[in-house]
């Protein structure tokens, strides 16, 4: 009995080798490739639109600062100063802030937070605690503005005080007077050595009041 040969590994081989492959599949659309003058002109178009916008948004930049020349012009004569706007900015800023925070305590979530602390306030200051604390404070600060009151009448009672009081009032009235006269007496001389003659001030000695004496 004759052998049959095994071909099945080389005929497949050779059904692949036959079979062409696909080419791959790209997605998107195909990329266009211009020419050189191609490139160019779009160069140029593009260089002309960009000019083109730029003399449009300096024609509109003249034309704004001329528009708020007129404007600085009219608020002028209605008498509104740059003082009058920043403070009507200002104002309706703090309007703004105020109705966002009235919408704020509007909302259930504070007004509850805002009743619990309430009720904790109440709470801490009906607590025993808290009125014992209170009263301890209260009699302290009484105590000790009595307590300074007193020193204070006791010192201005106290001989030693008292007498050094009139000692430096009587030595300061002294010292006043003292330099009173002194002052009248350079005054005559400086008035007599301009008018070119000498008074009987400038030729002897004026008597002075006893100088100050230094409170002991």
């Amino acid at each position: 009995m004759a052998e049959t040969p095994n071909d099945t590994s080389s005929v497949h081989t050779e059904d692949m080798e036959a079979t062409p492959s696909k080419p791959e599949e790209t997605s998107g659309e195909p990329s266009v490739q211009l020419e050189p003058s191609q490139n160019e002109m779009e160069r140029e178009r593009l260089q002309h639109q960009a000019e083109t916008l730029q003399d449009e948004i300096a024609l509109l930049r003249r034309q704004l600062y001329q528009k708020e020349l007129e404007l600085g012009e009219v608020k002028k004569q209605l008498g509104i100063t740059p003082l009058t706007e920043l403070k009507q900015s200002m104002q309706h800023g703090f309007d703004m802030v105020g109705n966002k925070w009235k919408e704020v305590t509007d909302t259930p979530t504070y007004k509850k937070i805002d009743e619990t602390l309430t009720t904790w306030k109440t709470k801490v200051q009906d607590s025993e605690a808290y009125q014992k604390t209170k009263a301890t404070f209260s009699e302290g600060g009484k105590k000790a503005s009595d307590a300074l009151s007193s020193a204070g009448t006791k010192i201005k009672e106290n001989e030693t005080v008292k007498s050094f009081g009139e000692k430096t009032s009587a030595a300061f009235k002294r010292t006043g007077t003292y330099i009173k006269e002194k002052g009248t007496v350079l005054k005559t001389k400086v008035m007599s050595s301009m008018d070119g003659t000498d008074s009987p001030a400038s030729n002897e000695e004026t008597v002075v009041h006893d100088e100050p004496a230094s409170s002991k």
